[in-house]
């Protein structure tokens, strides 16, 4: 059986490495120095120790914002779509060549966003539940190319603006999801899970 050369390489730098060796150079002078200084404040309880920096409470640090927006699934906010999810929803998307590749019909329908969520790994239910909102979220950001026929927005492929993930996520969290009334009201236009 034959190995493939990553897999060859990651394997010899392994034995390097569990043989004493240092197969990506010697590790920086200061490395010791860095890891003491960054690692003393969190593992430090209230009490000061000398020389250590003062202790911020997790309360008093800010947290960072999720990477991928939260989709709201009702009007009232009871069920959502977690940011995660949305993110891997969008993974998938990218990752289908009838979306984002370069054929000259290329883009998303309906039919091709149900088959990318399922091969990303969501389950039918969970693609339909989330389908509708996604794609008409997607529209309103931007991420989506204009309707070639704006009475049925849906029918033909429409291609992604950019295929950056970190171009995506930002247009995402520019928009406000949809609003339940809204996709109801894109359904009517032909955009069905």
């Amino acid at each position: 059986m034959h190995t493939p050369t990553p897999l060859a390489e990651l394997r010899a730098y392994l034995d390097a490495i569990a043989n004493g060796g240092e197969p990506f150079g010697p590790p920086p002078a200061d490395i010791s120095r860095r890891a003491h200084s960054t690692a003393i404040p969190d593992l430090l309880d209230s009490a000061a120790v000398e020389g250590a920096p003062a202790r911020r409470s997790p309360a008093a640090r800010p947290a960072a914002p999720p990477a991928w927006p939260d989709m709201p699934l009702d009007a009232i906010g009871r069920r959502s779509i977690a940011g995660a999810q949305i993110g891997q929803a969008v993974q998938s998307l990218l990752a289908d060549p009838d979306i984002a590749g370069a054929a000259d019909d290329a883009g998303l329908t309906p039919a091709r966003m149900r088959a990318a969520l399922v091969a990303g790994g969501f389950d039918a239910s969970a693609s339909g539940r989330m389908l509708p909102g996604l794609a008409l979220w997607l529209a309103q950001a931007g991420a989506l190319a204009a309707p070639a026929d704006a009475a049925a927005p849906w029918a033909s492929p429409r291609p992604l603006t950019s295929r950056d993930t970190a171009a995506l996520q930002a247009m995402l969290r520019a928009t406000p999801p949809p609003s339940p009334d809204a996709v109801a009201e894109e359904r009517g236009r032909g955009l069905k899970a």
